[in-house]
């Protein structure tokens, strides 16, 4: 099930994934600006859980050991290698694309008494994606690339400006009632 999701959405055009990044942020935030609060941590655990799941199934139980395993340590190198491999352009944007609903539900999780909920969302995404990349690292699993790192905390931040669009929506859905 995770391979052919996976599949469909990798193997569209650039610009369609970038379109449903685009799609998908501000979508959410209409939709959770209009759920009640209690339905909204359900609804954005629930996505966040099968989120994670296929987070971990792609980047690390659905691969097997390789024997020619090497590291990318050094930063931007994904962007530098780009130029000469459109692929690793589609490498980086995936990346993204994978973090964005981790970016998107995680906020609405979060006590709403936090007030920097979008720097911890964008934190736990770079410390989940280290320890993803880690584990290929110490596994010889896909490869660790610092860029995925960078990518995936991106993709996060991308997606956690769903709750300030939400919390915009939200005031202005609540001024027009009042008058």
């Amino acid at each position: 099930m995770f391979h052919r999701l996976f599949h469909a959405v990798y193997t569209q055009p650039l610009q369609n994934v970038l379109i449903m990044i685009a799609v998908a942020v501000p979508l959410w935030a209409l939709i959770s600006s209009l759920l009640p609060k209690k339905a909204l941590k359900v609804v954005s655990l629930c996505i966040l859980s099968f989120s994670l799941l296929f987070t971990l199934w792609i980047t690390l139980f659905g691969r097997v050991p390789s024997d020619e395993y090497v590291p990318v340590f050094m930063p931007l190198s994904t962007f530098y290698r780009a130029t000469e491999n459109r692929e690793m352009l589609r490498s980086a944007l995936m990346n993204v694309f994978l973090f964005v609903p981790f970016g998107m539900t995680l906020p609405f999780i979060l006590p709403d008494r936090l007030k920097h909920r979008l720097p911890i969302t964008v934190a736990a995404a770079a410390a989940l994606s280290l320890t993803i990349e880690c584990c290929q690292l110490l596994f010889l699993l896909g490869t660790f690339e610092t860029d995925d790192v960078l990518t995936n905390s991106f993709g996060a931040l991308l997606g956690a400006l769903s709750l300030r669009l939400s919390l915009f929506f939200r005031k202005r859905r609540q001024k027009s009632l009042k008058g």
